[in-house]
């Protein structure tokens, strides 16, 4: 089976892994699902940042946080935003 020709991307290592595993049955499934309730464990009990640092973000920054649902949705974009941002910069 030809899968095309290999490329940085497809050599990386998958983080997120696949999303399929949650719903597979059986023994393997049941590990899956621990893991879900680990990591659910784990994202409520890692603390949110500070109301005080969005008080002092840019205001491109502050506009683009505008349509977040709740303060962990308001911390990760803004940390995607902050990597986005880095990647444009020199250096």
């Amino acid at each position: 089976m030809n899968k095309g020709p290999e490329t940085p991307a497809s050599r990386a290592h998958k983080a997120q892994g696949s999303l399929r595993r949650y719903s597979d049955s059986g023994e393997e499934g049941e590990e899956a699902e621990i893991e879900k309730l680990e990591a659910d464990k784990l994202r409520r009990n890692v603390p949110c940042l500070p109301d005080e640092l969005f008080d002092r973000l840019p205001d491109f920054l502050k506009r683009g946080l505008t349509h977040v649902r709740n303060k962990r949705e308001r911390d990760i974009l803004l940390l995607s935003m902050i990597t986005n941002i880095s990647g444009c910069l020199p250096g």
